[in-house]
């Protein structure tokens, strides 16, 4: 039995989910014996069901089972115990539908083969106990970030198991060699396709261990960056000038190879710390390449320190030579604002800013007449 699976709130969801099909038409001797053999498979007794009086949630299963290849799994179980008694009832059809259609893998799937042979109690224990993973899937909108990692390890990879790679993603393998590097697409798992595992691991054919990781390629969304400390620029006329300045960022995966072996060890970054580190990149560079911008000619210096789009112009190539050695690059890079000592008089503005400050000051000046 694969433990990490179908322990805690996966195997009580699961477990609550059979029983929840199973009585939808009063539960049939051939179903209970099912039923009692996945609780004690699992380890859990039906004193532990009857905590939970409340109706079934199949959103709240939806979150639980945080695959989409668990929610399959789930659902086929429920198509399982449902067939036990040699009949299906429109009730029981109903249920299927609903859950297929709850956990996102459609009603084709809920229903499929549901008129086939009629399975014997103990080959619902029997499928599950040698369960392998048959496809493997992110849903990036459910949960978001920058690494997602597929939670079923204990479970083998079946040959010819769906890799599906939505677009602004990669699916990366993790070897002793290196890395196994998927895009978008859907691609059957076989040795040629993952050529570092299948060295590692002897692969020649059928099931084996791997540990898929999901990579965002995606921009994402917007993030922060700032000064924390005064950028310190030696002038020529005014000694030492303190410029702070802050603004918004996103960045996007560019080379999935190159930020994978940067980023993806035995200890995945938490999304925090990855903005964190991105955040500091954007600061500290902007910090560098302001400094260097200054070549002895104040009037020049300040001149671009007034005008916010030619100094994010100036500071962008070095902006993406910070990001290259991890695979990123800029999507998007804003000066929002610039603060220099106030008797240098500066006033930095972006065209954008200029233009709705003019807008203004015309509604200002020459307001519309009253509407008769």
């Amino acid at each position: 039995m694969h433990r990490s699976t179908f322990t805690g709130d996966r195997a009580l969801t699961f477990a609550r989910g059979l029983f929840h099909v199973a009585a939808c038409d009063g539960i049939a001797p051939e179903e209970r014996i099912a039923l009692d053999a996945f609780l004690q498979q699992v380890g859990l007794t039906t004193a532990d069901l009857e905590k939970f009086p409340a109706p079934f949630d199949y959103a709240e299963a939806a979150r639980v089972f945080e695959s989409t290849w668990l929610r399959r799994t789930f659902v086929r179980a429920c198509r399982i115990v449902v067939q036990l008694d040699g009949k299906v009832s429109p009730v029981e059809r109903d249920v299927l539908r609903a859950l297929g259609s709850a956990m996102g893998v459609g009603e084709a799937y809920a229903l499929a083969d549901l008129d086939g042979p009629t399975p014997a109690p103990q080959d619902l224990v029997e499928w599950i106990g040698s369960l392998a993973i048959d496809f493997v899937s992110w849903d990036d909108e459910v949960r978001p970030g920058w690494f997602w990692r597929f939670p079923h390890e204990s479970h083998a990879l079946a040959q010819g198991a769906v890799l599906r790679v939505e677009p602004g993603q990669a699916l990366v393998f993790r070897t002793d060699d290196g890395f196994d590097l998927l895009g978008t697409g859907d691609h059957l798992a076989q040795p040629t396709l993952l050529p570092l595992l299948a060295k590692q691991r002897n692969w020649t054919g059928g099931p084996v261990f791997a540990n898929p990781i999901f990579l965002r390629t995606a921009p994402t969304p917007i993030l922060r960056w700032g000064t924390g400390d005064p950028i310190l620029i030696q002038s020529e006329d005014l000694g030492e000038v303190a410029i702070r300045a802050f603004g918004r960022f996103s960045v996007r995966v560019v080379d999935p190879l190159r930020f994978a072996q940067r980023f993806v060890t035995d200890s995945l970054p938490a999304d925090g710390d990855m903005d964190l580190r991105i955040r500091r990149i954007f600061s500290g560079r902007f910090a560098q390449v302001l400094v260097h911008l200054y070549t002895g000619d104040d009037a020049a210096l300040f001149a671009l320190l007034e005008d916010l789009d030619a100094l994010r112009a100036a500071v962008l190539p070095g902006l993406k030579e910070a990001l290259a050695p991890s695979g990123l690059a800029p999507a998007r890079f804003e000066i929002e604002n610039l603060t220099a000592p106030v008797e240098l008089g500066l006033t930095p503005r972006s065209r954008r800013t200029r233009a709705l400050e003019q807008a203004a000051q015309v509604r200002i000046t020459h307001p519309r007449p009253p509407a008769d």
